[in-house]
């Protein structure tokens, strides 16, 4: 059976590792809910957000969602979309509640019939949300207020109105909207030409304003037009007390006890960065909500930083830094998440088939298989057993966390760009466009580690660690033999970790050899010697270094140095004056 008919899905698929919030395809929206990976904690914190969403009455309306770069917050928030948003709810529901028998913990409240309640609750409630990304809406303007104008602008938007224009939106738009003629209103400004107000509304008001006024007094001739006209080309300040909380106040007016309007607002820290005055604009849109809504508009934002992280980072006084904190009493983190997990069911799970196939195989060379794939520390081991045999093949379970250190040192040294970290976004990708290149091998052939070095890892390398590797790969043993090449790939990506990593992790013939291993019936001995014949000629080269059993790629004024040692002809001469010097005269 070949590698790529093992898999559960077609390996071949797209896979998208960074979810953007704004993405709203329908086949993404399908894989986004059908591949979520949910752990025990993901399920707590799904279930504390929908719990409090729905059931809480009393208390703060704020919910700060916060994990590492790339540990699935956009895709966490997504998902509490895809559970309230009521074209995709039941599905998102199912495959939540599926995984909550597997997984959710004896003690949690997350229990399937707990999870169903919340479901029937929605379903049968109106609950609705806006989400966006923060900064891909927040357009140039700097000033204190300029949360404030975002979320109205979107919370227009979410009316039908423009997300530009307020006073547009507010005073023309909603207006026409009251009185049941927004649509005519929208039609005859079409007819003046070929108008599209739902995409151009901003852009017409500031080009035609006087046509626009003029339509607005044929619908309703008790407006007073210079009053209007001036309000629109001059508008006031936009504030939280005089134009935010009572559009919400007036827009909750028909709606019952029951109702929720949940802003989902993604990467909020990064936007705020250190800008005290930001922060503070989003603690009081949060006060105000809470103290005028009757928790019927909820705030959920992603974070990059624990909150008090982020006032950390500001100017913030400690009694300021105390209001902020209890804003947001629902605070999650994402920061548990394993990587490597995630990356295993998503991509690697097997099917019914590949399992059956995979397990025979295990079972004919498990000791060839336990024995081939060991290193001396535990936080690298291979497989224990066949349950993380069947997780973890065609890869072994090792490559998962030493991929993520090579990430991580190559973010530190500045050898990738700074998207790549250890992450799941970094491994997931890593290994989903790994695994398709070796589709074809047949079960029993295993992914060796250098296979990560590929195209997908090299269009991130920076310049710095092209010119470093480049030397080695220009040499003619190197270009001639690709065994040579798979050698230098694979020393590169670990000789540059950490020095802490490489204590668990050193550096040697020995780990190197087993890192290039493809199958359990490989020679080792043979293996070896294959390795250290091209350590031996990347040293005499000056590419290398070997100290102490571990080897090194040299970095450029090492080589430098290395080549004018080696240039350097020592005389006779030389010597008698060394030892005059440094022995007979002292």
């Amino acid at each position: 059976m070949k590698l790529r008919n093992i898999f559960a899905k077609d390996i071949d698929r797209k896979i998208n590792p960074a979810v953007v919030v704004t993405e709203r395809d329908q086949e993404i929206i399908k894989t986004e809910i059908e591949e979520y990976v949910f752990t025990p904690d993901l399920i707590e914190n799904l279930y504390k957000i929908l719990h409090d969403l729905l059931l809480k009455k009393e208390g703060k309306t704020g919910i700060w969602i916060n994990g590492y770069y790339g540990s699935g917050k956009s895709h966490f928030i997504k998902y509490v979309h895809y559970c309230l948003n009521l074209e995709t709810s039941e599905d998102a529901f199912n495959h939540f509640i599926a995984n909550a028998k597997d997984h959710s913990d004896d003690f949690s409240d997350a229990t399937p019939s707990n999870i169903m309640q919340l479901k029937s609750q929605i379903q049968s409630s109106q609950v609705e949300n806006i989400m966006f990304n923060i900064d891909a809406v927040s357009g140039q303007r700097e000033e204190p207020e300029k949360i404030t104008r975002i979320i109205l602008n979107q919370f227009n938007q979410f009316r039908g109105y423009n997300n530009k224009n307020i006073p547009l939106a507010i005073l023309v738009e909603k207006h026409m909207d009251k009185l049941g003629k927004f649509e005519e209103f929208k039609l005859k400004i079409n007819e003046q030409g070929n108008y599209n107000w739902d995409k151009d509304a901003a852009t017409l008001a500031s080009l035609m304003l006087d046509t626009i006024l003029d339509v607005v007094l044929t619908l309703d001739n008790t407006l007073d037009r210079d009053s209007l006209g001036q309000k629109l080309k001059y508008p006031d300040d936009i504030s939280i007390e005089g134009d935010l909380i009572p559009e919400f106040v007036e827009f909750l007016e028909d709606k019952s006890d029951d109702y929720r309007l949940v802003f989902l607002v993604d990467e909020v820290s990064q936007y705020i960065g250190t800008n005290t005055n930001l922060l503070l604009n989003l603690q009081t849109i949060i006060e105000e909500i809470c103290a005028n809504c009757k928790n019927r508009i909820w705030f959920a934002s992603t974070a990059q930083q624990s909150l008090d992280q982020v006032i950390g980072s500001t100017d913030i006084s400690g009694e300021d830094f105390g209001k902020i904190l209890g804003r947001f009493e629902t605070r999650i983190s994402l920061e548990s998440q394993k990587a490597d997990y995630i990356t295993k069911v998503r991509i690697l799970g097997k099917s019914s088939d590949g399992l059956g196939n995979i397990r025979t195989y295990y079972d004919k060379t498990k000791e060839a298989i336990e024995n081939q794939f060991r290193f001396p520390h535990e936080l690298y081991h291979g497989f224990e057993n066949v349950e993380e045999f069947n997780l973890s093949y065609p890869f072994i379970p090792y490559q998962f966390r030493l991929i993520s250190d090579v990430f991580e040192s190559f973010s530190n040294l500045e050898y990738v760009v700074k998207e790549v970290r250890d992450n799941e976004r970094s491994v997931l990708g890593i290994t989903h466009y790994t695994v398709k290149n070796y589709g074809d091998k047949d079960v029993g052939y295993f992914i060796p580690f250098d296979a990560f070095f590929n195209e997908q890892f090299k269009q991130n390398l920076t310049h710095t660690a092209r010119r470093i590797i480049e030397r080695a790969k220009n040499l003619d043993i190197v270009q001639e033999n690709p065994f040579s090449k798979r050698v230098v790939n694979v020393l590169f990506m670990v000789s540059n970790l950490t020095d802490t990593k490489k204590i668990t992790f050193p550096v040697n013939l020995d780990n190197i050899t087993t890192l290039l291993i493809e199958e359990p019936d490989t020679n080792r001995l043979k293996l070896q010697q294959k390795v250290l014949n091209v350590f031996d000629q990347l040293v005499h080269q000056n590419i290398i270094r070997e100290e102490d059993g571990q080897y090194h790629f040299l970095k450029e004024d090492e080589i430098d140095v290395s080549a004018e040692i080696k240039n350097t002809i020592i005389t006779s001469e030389d010597r008698l004056t060394a030892l005059h010097d440094d022995i007979f005269s002292k």
